[in-house]
Protein backbone atom coordinates (compact mmCIF):
# COMPACT_ATOMS: atom_id res chain seq x y z
CA UNK A 1 0.00 0.00 0.00
CA UNK A 2 1.51 3.37 -0.73
CA UNK A 3 3.06 5.33 2.04
CA UNK A 4 1.13 8.50 1.17
CA UNK A 5 -2.01 6.55 1.33
CA UNK A 6 -1.49 5.39 4.81
CA UNK A 7 -0.67 8.43 5.84
CA UNK A 8 -3.30 10.30 5.03
CA UNK A 9 -6.09 7.19 6.41
CA UNK A 10 -4.49 7.71 9.52
CA UNK A 11 -5.56 11.54 9.82
CA UNK A 12 -9.25 10.95 8.62
CA UNK A 13 -9.30 8.08 11.12
CA UNK A 14 -8.27 10.34 13.81
CA UNK A 15 -10.64 13.15 12.43
CA UNK A 16 -13.28 10.86 13.08
CA UNK A 17 -12.51 9.18 16.14
CA UNK A 18 -14.78 9.09 18.90
CA UNK A 19 -13.31 10.32 22.50
CA UNK A 20 -13.43 11.14 26.61
CA UNK A 21 -10.55 12.72 26.29
CA UNK A 22 -7.84 14.02 23.75
CA UNK A 23 -5.19 16.16 25.63
CA UNK A 24 -4.61 14.15 28.88
CA UNK A 25 -1.04 11.88 28.08
CA UNK A 26 2.25 13.28 26.33
CA UNK A 27 1.78 13.96 22.75
CA UNK A 28 2.24 11.98 19.95
CA UNK A 29 6.21 11.40 20.15
CA UNK A 30 8.05 10.18 17.24
CA UNK A 31 9.49 6.31 16.71
CA UNK A 32 13.14 7.34 17.74
CA UNK A 33 14.98 5.44 20.89
CA UNK A 34 17.57 7.93 22.02
CA UNK A 35 21.67 6.16 21.67
CA UNK A 36 23.40 5.00 25.19
CA UNK A 37 24.20 8.27 26.85
CA UNK A 38 22.04 10.53 24.51
CA UNK A 39 19.86 13.17 26.18
CA UNK A 40 17.00 15.22 25.49
CA UNK A 41 16.18 18.34 27.87
CA UNK A 42 12.26 20.00 27.05
CA UNK A 43 9.93 22.49 28.69
CA UNK A 44 6.65 23.22 27.88
CA UNK A 45 4.42 25.94 28.74
CA UNK A 46 0.90 26.24 27.81
CA UNK A 47 -2.66 27.70 28.70
CA UNK A 48 -5.82 25.63 28.47
CA UNK A 49 -9.74 27.16 28.14
CA UNK A 50 -12.85 25.75 28.30
CA UNK A 51 -15.70 27.84 26.51
CA UNK A 52 -19.50 27.54 27.83
CA UNK A 53 -17.74 25.91 31.27
CA UNK A 54 -17.53 27.21 35.13
CA UNK A 55 -13.94 26.17 34.67
CA UNK A 56 -11.16 29.03 35.13
CA UNK A 57 -8.06 28.59 32.43
CA UNK A 58 -5.16 26.68 33.63
CA UNK A 59 -1.73 27.66 32.84
CA UNK A 60 0.72 24.52 32.53
CA UNK A 61 4.16 24.58 33.12
CA UNK A 62 6.13 21.00 32.48
CA UNK A 63 9.48 19.96 32.29
CA UNK A 64 10.86 16.63 30.53
CA UNK A 65 13.97 14.74 30.61
CA UNK A 66 14.60 11.76 27.97
CA UNK A 67 17.77 9.64 28.20
CA UNK A 68 19.28 6.68 26.33
CA UNK A 69 20.36 3.42 28.23
CA UNK A 70 22.46 0.57 26.62
CA UNK A 71 20.97 -2.07 24.69
CA UNK A 72 18.71 0.26 22.99
CA UNK A 73 16.44 1.62 25.88
CA UNK A 74 14.86 5.08 26.99
CA UNK A 75 13.54 6.49 29.91
CA UNK A 76 11.32 9.39 30.39
CA UNK A 77 10.40 11.89 33.13
CA UNK A 78 8.54 14.88 33.33
CA UNK A 79 6.33 16.58 35.87
CA UNK A 80 3.11 18.56 35.00
CA UNK A 81 2.35 21.86 37.05
CA UNK A 82 -0.98 23.44 36.70
CA UNK A 83 -2.44 27.03 37.91
CA UNK A 84 -6.05 26.86 38.08
CA UNK A 85 -8.41 28.94 40.22
CA UNK A 86 -7.54 28.69 43.90
CA UNK A 87 -7.59 24.64 44.26
CA UNK A 88 -6.01 23.74 41.12
CA UNK A 89 -2.52 24.90 41.86
CA UNK A 90 1.01 23.19 42.26
CA UNK A 91 2.42 19.63 40.72
CA UNK A 92 -0.32 17.54 39.48
CA UNK A 93 1.31 14.60 38.88
CA UNK A 94 5.15 12.86 37.55
CA UNK A 95 4.85 11.13 34.50
CA UNK A 96 7.25 8.08 33.60
CA UNK A 97 8.00 6.73 30.09
CA UNK A 98 10.26 3.64 28.94
CA UNK A 99 10.73 2.97 25.24
CA UNK A 100 12.43 -0.16 23.01
CA UNK A 101 12.66 -0.24 19.06
CA UNK A 102 11.19 -3.34 17.32
CA UNK A 103 12.36 -2.09 13.93
CA UNK A 104 15.07 -0.06 12.71
CA UNK A 105 16.22 -0.52 9.56
CA UNK A 106 17.30 1.58 6.64
CA UNK A 107 14.10 2.28 4.16
CA UNK A 108 11.53 1.14 6.21
CA UNK A 109 9.26 2.75 9.11
CA UNK A 110 10.65 2.90 12.61
CA UNK A 111 8.57 1.11 14.88
CA UNK A 112 9.08 1.76 18.88
CA UNK A 113 6.80 -0.20 21.55
CA UNK A 114 6.21 2.29 24.80
CA UNK A 115 4.73 1.94 28.14
CA UNK A 116 3.88 5.26 30.14
CA UNK A 117 2.31 6.03 33.47
CA UNK A 118 1.69 8.65 35.80
CA UNK A 119 2.08 9.00 39.86
CA UNK A 120 -0.16 11.07 41.03
CA UNK A 121 -1.71 10.44 45.17
CA UNK A 122 -4.98 12.21 45.56
CA UNK A 123 -4.11 14.80 47.91
CA UNK A 124 -6.33 17.81 47.15
CA UNK A 125 -4.97 19.96 49.56
CA UNK A 126 -1.28 20.57 48.61
CA UNK A 127 1.83 18.51 46.66
CA UNK A 128 1.08 15.77 43.91
CA UNK A 129 -3.22 15.94 44.67
CA UNK A 130 -4.48 15.80 41.09
CA UNK A 131 -5.67 11.99 41.45
CA UNK A 132 -5.79 11.56 37.68
CA UNK A 133 -3.52 8.29 37.17
CA UNK A 134 -2.68 7.20 33.65
CA UNK A 135 -1.40 3.83 32.58
CA UNK A 136 -0.77 3.09 28.94
CA UNK A 137 1.39 0.62 25.95
CA UNK A 138 1.68 1.58 23.14
CA UNK A 139 3.35 1.43 19.62
CA UNK A 140 4.85 4.70 17.34
CA UNK A 141 5.88 4.80 13.89
CA UNK A 142 7.72 7.36 12.36
CA UNK A 143 8.35 7.52 8.28
CA UNK A 144 9.66 9.61 5.90
CA UNK A 145 7.48 10.88 3.12
CA UNK A 146 9.72 13.27 0.80
CA UNK A 147 10.06 16.45 3.10
CA UNK A 148 7.56 15.21 5.22
CA UNK A 149 8.15 13.07 8.34
CA UNK A 150 4.99 11.37 9.92
CA UNK A 151 4.37 10.21 13.36
CA UNK A 152 1.51 7.78 14.84
CA UNK A 153 0.39 6.25 17.74
CA UNK A 154 -1.67 3.58 18.92
CA UNK A 155 -1.73 2.90 22.92
CA UNK A 156 -4.63 1.44 25.35
CA UNK A 157 -4.50 2.71 28.39
CA UNK A 158 -6.55 3.10 31.64
CA UNK A 159 -7.12 6.90 32.84
CA UNK A 160 -8.89 8.74 35.50
CA UNK A 161 -11.06 11.71 33.36
CA UNK A 162 -12.88 14.78 35.27
CA UNK A 163 -15.99 14.57 35.63
CA UNK A 164 -18.41 16.44 33.93
CA UNK A 165 -19.47 20.28 34.36
CA UNK A 166 -16.17 20.90 36.77
CA UNK A 167 -17.95 18.62 39.70
CA UNK A 168 -14.50 16.88 41.69
CA UNK A 169 -13.50 13.80 41.20
CA UNK A 170 -12.18 11.48 38.32
CA UNK A 171 -13.58 8.62 36.77
CA UNK A 172 -12.00 5.81 35.87
CA UNK A 173 -12.07 4.82 31.69
CA UNK A 174 -10.55 1.85 29.60
CA UNK A 175 -9.69 3.57 26.18
CA UNK A 176 -7.75 3.29 22.74
CA UNK A 177 -5.85 6.02 21.96
CA UNK A 178 -4.80 7.23 18.54
CA UNK A 179 -2.67 10.04 17.74
CA UNK A 180 -1.04 11.32 14.48
CA UNK A 181 1.71 14.31 13.62
CA UNK A 182 3.14 15.05 10.63
CA UNK A 183 6.10 17.37 10.03
CA UNK A 184 6.94 19.20 6.51
CA UNK A 185 10.36 20.91 6.13
CA UNK A 186 9.54 24.46 4.49
CA UNK A 187 13.56 25.89 5.21
CA UNK A 188 16.46 24.72 6.74
CA UNK A 189 15.27 26.11 10.29
CA UNK A 190 11.38 25.90 9.76
CA UNK A 191 9.06 22.89 9.60
CA UNK A 192 5.32 22.97 9.42
CA UNK A 193 3.21 20.61 12.08
CA UNK A 194 -0.22 19.29 12.16
CA UNK A 195 -1.23 17.00 15.44
CA UNK A 196 -4.01 15.07 15.57
CA UNK A 197 -5.30 13.65 18.34
CA UNK A 198 -8.21 10.81 19.47
CA UNK A 199 -9.58 8.53 21.89
CA UNK A 200 -11.84 5.36 21.67
CA UNK A 201 -13.74 4.39 25.09
CA UNK A 202 -13.19 0.63 25.87
CA UNK A 203 -14.92 0.25 29.20
CA UNK A 204 -16.08 2.79 32.10
CA UNK A 205 -19.38 5.19 32.32
CA UNK A 206 -20.61 7.63 29.85
CA UNK A 207 -18.14 10.02 30.01
CA UNK A 208 -16.12 8.08 27.75
CA UNK A 209 -18.45 7.64 24.82
CA UNK A 210 -18.82 11.56 24.03
CA UNK A 211 -17.15 13.07 20.96
CA UNK A 212 -14.00 14.78 21.22
CA UNK A 213 -10.96 15.48 18.74
CA UNK A 214 -8.05 17.75 19.24
CA UNK A 215 -6.13 19.11 15.82
CA UNK A 216 -3.44 21.72 16.96
CA UNK A 217 -1.56 23.10 13.99
CA UNK A 218 2.41 24.69 14.71
CA UNK A 219 5.44 25.32 13.50
CA UNK A 220 9.34 23.89 14.51
CA UNK A 221 12.07 26.64 14.35
CA UNK A 222 15.77 25.16 14.57
CA UNK A 223 17.07 27.79 16.70
CA UNK A 224 20.87 25.86 16.82
CA UNK A 225 21.99 22.32 16.04
CA UNK A 226 20.90 21.43 19.74
CA UNK A 227 17.69 23.58 20.34
CA UNK A 228 14.27 23.20 18.61
CA UNK A 229 11.33 25.99 19.48
CA UNK A 230 8.07 24.16 18.99
CA UNK A 231 4.63 26.13 18.72
CA UNK A 232 1.34 25.30 18.51
CA UNK A 233 -2.56 26.82 19.38
CA UNK A 234 -5.34 23.87 18.60
CA UNK A 235 -8.36 23.20 19.78
CA UNK A 236 -10.77 19.90 21.13
CA UNK A 237 -13.70 20.12 18.30
CA UNK A 238 -16.52 18.84 20.34
CA UNK A 239 -17.09 21.98 23.44
CA UNK A 240 -18.14 19.40 25.79
CA UNK A 241 -17.05 21.31 28.62
CA UNK A 242 -14.81 17.69 29.54
CA UNK A 243 -11.97 18.65 27.42
CA UNK A 244 -10.04 21.86 27.04
CA UNK A 245 -11.89 23.48 23.73
CA UNK A 246 -8.68 26.07 23.29
CA UNK A 247 -4.66 24.97 24.29
CA UNK A 248 -1.63 27.50 23.24
CA UNK A 249 1.43 25.44 23.76
CA UNK A 250 5.37 26.61 23.77
CA UNK A 251 8.07 24.01 24.10
CA UNK A 252 11.60 24.51 24.00
CA UNK A 253 13.82 21.46 23.55
CA UNK A 254 18.00 21.01 23.70
CA UNK A 255 19.82 18.12 22.61
CA UNK A 256 23.04 18.26 24.26
CA UNK A 257 25.79 16.54 22.28
CA UNK A 258 26.54 13.02 23.47
CA UNK A 259 29.41 11.40 24.76
CA UNK A 260 30.64 8.11 22.72
CA UNK A 261 28.24 5.22 24.09
CA UNK A 262 29.61 2.21 25.41
CA UNK A 263 28.81 0.49 22.13
CA UNK A 264 30.56 2.97 19.90
CA UNK A 265 33.84 3.30 22.23
CA UNK A 266 34.20 -0.54 21.85
CA UNK A 267 33.61 -0.20 18.21
CA UNK A 268 36.33 2.47 18.08
CA UNK A 269 38.33 0.23 20.04
CA UNK A 270 37.85 -3.14 17.56
CA UNK A 271 38.41 -0.91 14.70
CA UNK A 272 42.23 0.82 16.06
CA UNK A 273 42.73 -2.81 16.75
CA UNK A 274 41.87 -4.27 13.54
CA UNK A 275 44.18 -1.23 12.28
CA UNK A 276 46.87 -1.71 14.15
CA UNK A 277 46.53 -5.36 13.30
CA UNK A 278 46.99 -4.85 9.65
CA UNK A 279 50.07 -1.84 9.93
CA UNK A 280 51.69 -4.88 11.78
CA UNK A 281 51.28 -7.08 9.04
CA UNK A 282 51.36 -4.66 6.27
CA UNK A 283 54.94 -3.60 7.88
CA UNK A 284 55.86 -7.07 8.52
CA UNK A 285 55.26 -7.89 4.82
CA UNK A 286 56.75 -4.80 3.60
CA UNK A 287 59.89 -5.99 5.70
CA UNK A 288 59.86 -9.52 4.52
CA UNK A 289 60.50 -7.97 0.59
CA UNK A 290 62.69 -4.69 1.67
CA UNK A 291 65.00 -8.06 2.74
CA UNK A 292 64.52 -9.54 -0.38
CA UNK A 293 65.11 -6.98 -2.50
CA UNK A 294 68.05 -6.81 -0.38
CA UNK A 295 69.24 -9.88 -0.62
CA UNK A 296 68.79 -9.52 -4.66
CA UNK A 297 70.64 -6.97 -4.97
CA UNK A 298 73.28 -7.93 -3.03
CA UNK A 299 73.44 -11.58 -5.24
CA UNK A 300 73.41 -9.39 -8.36
CA UNK A 301 76.21 -7.35 -7.22
CA UNK A 302 77.86 -10.28 -6.57
CA UNK A 303 77.32 -11.90 -9.87
CA UNK A 304 78.31 -8.50 -11.03
CA UNK A 305 81.71 -8.59 -9.16
CA UNK A 306 80.73 -5.33 -7.70
CA UNK A 307 81.69 -4.63 -3.81
CA UNK A 308 80.92 -1.36 -1.29
CA UNK A 309 84.86 -0.51 -0.77
CA UNK A 310 85.96 1.72 2.33
CA UNK A 311 89.45 3.40 1.87
CA UNK A 312 91.60 4.13 4.93
CA UNK A 313 95.02 6.16 4.01
CA UNK A 314 97.38 4.64 6.28
CA UNK A 315 100.43 6.09 4.51
CA UNK A 316 100.57 9.15 6.68
CA UNK A 317 100.83 11.23 3.29
CA UNK A 318 98.08 13.47 2.35
CA UNK A 319 95.94 12.60 -1.17
CA UNK A 320 96.90 8.72 -1.08
CA UNK A 321 93.29 7.88 0.17
CA UNK A 322 91.20 9.93 -2.66
CA UNK A 323 93.89 8.46 -5.30
CA UNK A 324 93.25 5.10 -4.08
CA UNK A 325 89.45 5.56 -4.67
CA UNK A 326 89.54 6.99 -7.72
CA UNK A 327 91.05 3.84 -8.69
CA UNK A 328 88.72 1.73 -7.00
CA UNK A 329 86.00 3.51 -8.72
CA UNK A 330 87.98 2.56 -12.12
CA UNK A 331 86.98 -0.83 -11.55
CA UNK A 332 83.57 -0.50 -11.36
CA UNK A 333 83.02 -0.61 -7.45
CA UNK A 334 81.53 1.83 -5.31
CA UNK A 335 82.99 3.81 -2.38
CA UNK A 336 81.17 4.07 1.01
CA UNK A 337 83.72 6.38 2.31
CA UNK A 338 87.11 7.64 2.21
CA UNK A 339 89.33 8.74 5.87
CA UNK A 340 92.67 9.38 7.06
CA UNK A 341 93.63 6.74 9.55
CA UNK A 342 94.41 7.99 12.91
CA UNK A 343 97.89 7.50 12.61
CA UNK A 344 98.39 10.51 10.89
CA UNK A 345 102.01 10.63 9.70
CA UNK A 346 103.00 7.44 11.36
CA UNK A 347 101.44 5.52 8.41
CA UNK A 348 101.94 2.11 7.23
CA UNK A 349 104.66 0.84 4.41
CA UNK A 350 102.23 -1.74 2.54
CA UNK A 351 98.64 -1.10 1.22
CA UNK A 352 96.63 -4.36 3.01
CA UNK A 353 92.94 -5.51 1.60
CA UNK A 354 90.36 -6.70 4.10
CA UNK A 355 86.85 -8.62 3.16
CA UNK A 356 83.95 -9.48 4.76
CA UNK A 357 83.65 -13.22 5.06
CA UNK A 358 82.02 -14.23 1.83
CA UNK A 359 83.45 -11.70 -0.39
CA UNK A 360 87.17 -13.25 -0.12
CA UNK A 361 87.39 -14.25 -3.99
CA UNK A 362 86.19 -10.63 -5.33
CA UNK A 363 88.70 -9.21 -2.74
CA UNK A 364 91.51 -11.00 -4.42
CA UNK A 365 90.60 -10.27 -7.64
CA UNK A 366 90.46 -6.31 -6.65
CA UNK A 367 93.80 -6.49 -5.11
CA UNK A 368 95.20 -8.09 -8.72
CA UNK A 369 93.67 -5.41 -10.22
CA UNK A 370 95.27 -2.62 -8.08
CA UNK A 371 98.61 -4.28 -7.75
CA UNK A 372 101.30 -3.74 -5.03
CA UNK A 373 98.40 -5.40 -2.89
CA UNK A 374 101.13 -7.73 -0.46
CA UNK A 375 97.98 -8.85 1.58
CA UNK A 376 94.10 -9.91 0.90
CA UNK A 377 92.82 -11.42 5.06
CA UNK A 378 89.23 -11.88 6.32
CA UNK A 379 87.92 -9.51 8.67
CA UNK A 380 84.97 -7.86 10.86
CA UNK A 381 83.97 -4.39 9.07
CA UNK A 382 81.60 -1.75 9.75
CA UNK A 383 78.12 -2.12 8.51
CA UNK A 384 77.66 -1.45 4.32
CA UNK A 385 81.28 -2.26 3.48
CA UNK A 386 82.20 -5.19 2.08
CA UNK A 387 86.08 -4.66 1.86
CA UNK A 388 88.33 -2.45 3.39
CA UNK A 389 91.75 -1.07 2.09
CA UNK A 390 94.21 0.20 4.04
CA UNK A 391 96.52 2.21 1.56
CA UNK A 392 100.20 2.02 2.24
CA UNK A 393 103.33 3.95 1.45
CA UNK A 394 103.85 1.17 -1.58
CA UNK A 395 100.98 2.86 -3.21
CA UNK A 396 102.96 5.88 -3.49
CA UNK A 397 102.67 7.42 -7.73
CA UNK A 398 102.81 10.83 -9.65
CA UNK A 399 99.22 12.26 -7.92
CA UNK A 400 96.57 13.31 -10.29
CA UNK A 401 94.34 16.14 -10.00
CA UNK A 402 92.87 14.93 -7.25
CA UNK A 403 95.74 14.17 -5.12
CA UNK A 404 96.69 17.81 -5.12
CA UNK A 405 94.12 19.28 -2.98
CA UNK A 406 94.05 19.16 0.88
CA UNK A 407 92.58 15.97 2.79
CA UNK A 408 92.29 12.57 2.11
Amino acid sequence: MDRTFVAVLGLLLAAVSTAASAADPPGVRGAEVLEDGAAVHALSVGRQSWSGSEREDAQLIEPRVRYGLPAGYEIGLSANHRSQGDDGNGLRHLALEAATPLRREPGAADITLAGYGTVAPADGDSGIGSGSHNLGLGLHLSDDLGATRLHSSVAVERADVAEIDGQPGYRAVNRLRYGARAEHRVAASLDLTLEAAAVYGVSGDEVQNQFGLALRPGVRLHLGPTIDLALSAGRDLPDSGVEPTNTVTAQLTHRPQPAPSRRELAARVEHLEAAHASTRARAAMEAGRADEQRERIELLRRRAGQLDVEVINASGEVGMGRAMADRVREEGHYVVRVQDSAHGRDGQQTTHIRYRPGHGEQAVALGESLERIQEVTEGDLPRGADVRILVGRDQREPLGHGAEEDGS
